[in-house]
């Protein structure tokens, strides 16, 4: 038996998160959250998931690339998984999209996705899945003047510019959630050049790096319902808690559709209650 059966021992980090690094952290920390020093062993978590042990063995050693579908569940049971691990393991099943690149070329958003944009009284914004701004509307130009200019890129603003550091209020809290966010973006497609840039730039900031080497175990597919605290004296002259909302176009499933909301927009207008019909 391995010494590391037990103990769940950490591996370098690489350029992309590998699924045996993640195995192996996931399976300490299930330990660790079970009040053990040491990790889940490697048999306990193959039995666990209902897999053979050989088979788990080779597959957190690296010997096997891929997980199979049908265990996908099993080690998000015995291994307690998030739903942002979950769709990390996925990304890596046969076919899971793991080596698929994004667009070569800069996307056109559907114009009536644009109509619908610009109807929003709230900030808005459409951006490619390398966080590339392709469309905003006028609260949003007027919030944020950076999403207005060639080449606006959401991560690389938060995480890079100075305007950045200072309107989020808790910005190196936000630093690491922005890079989970890369971070499974690049298990889902390896080879993309626009996420290796972006990490690339990561590795030259330093507090960016160092907050990307103590949370490298970190996924995040979204970030839809976060909260943000931010200062914008321009629009308001205290503190304001606001909450993104993303969207999928079912025409354009590669773009985010970003919606920006305070607890002061609401409540819904009168006649609006959210919910559909009473059942009779």
């Amino acid at each position: 038996m391995d010494e590391d059966d037990f103990e769940g021992a950490e591996r370098p980090p690489t350029v992309y998160l590998s699924l045996a690094e993640a195995l192996a952290h996931w399976r300490l920390r299930a330990g660790r959250r079970a009040g053990r020093r040491g990790g889940l062993s490697k048999i306990e978590v193959a039995r666990g998931a209902g897999l053979s042990q050989p088979w788990y063995r080779k597959l957190e050693n690296g010997t096997y690339p891929r997980v199979r579908v049908a265990a996908v569940e099993g080690l998000v049971d015995v291994l307690g998984l998030n739903e942002d691990e979950r769709q990390f393991l996925y990304a890596h099943t046969p076919g899971g999209g793991a080596r698929t690149p994004g667009p070569a070329t800069p996307q056109v958003v559907d114009p009536h996705v644009l109509v619908l944009l610009h109807l929003l009284p709230f900030p808005a914004y459409v951006t490619d899945d390398a966080w590339n701004v392709l469309a905003y509307n006028r609260p949003m130009a007027w919030w944020f003047s950076w999403a207005t200019e060639p080449g606006a890129n959401l991560l690389r603003w938060a995480l890079f510019c100075r305007e950045a550091r200072a309107i989020y209020v808790d910005w190196k809290d936000q630093v690491p959630l922005y890079l989970a966010l890369l971070r499974q973006a690049m298990a889902h497609r390896r080879g993309d050049h626009r996420l290796l840039q972006l990490r690339g730039a990561a590795l030259e900031d330093p507090e960016c790096r160092r907050a990307w080497e103590e949370s490298r175990h970190a996924l995040r597919a979204h970030r839809d319902g976060d909260r943000f605290r931010i200062l914008l004296p321009h629009v308001s002259p205290t503190e304001m808690q606001v909450t993104s909302h993303l969207l999928f176009p079912a025409t354009q499933p590669h773009l985010r559709f970003v919606v920006l909301t305070r607890p002061e927009d609401g409540p819904l207008p009168e006649g609006i209650s959210g919910q559909g019909p009473a059942a009779p």
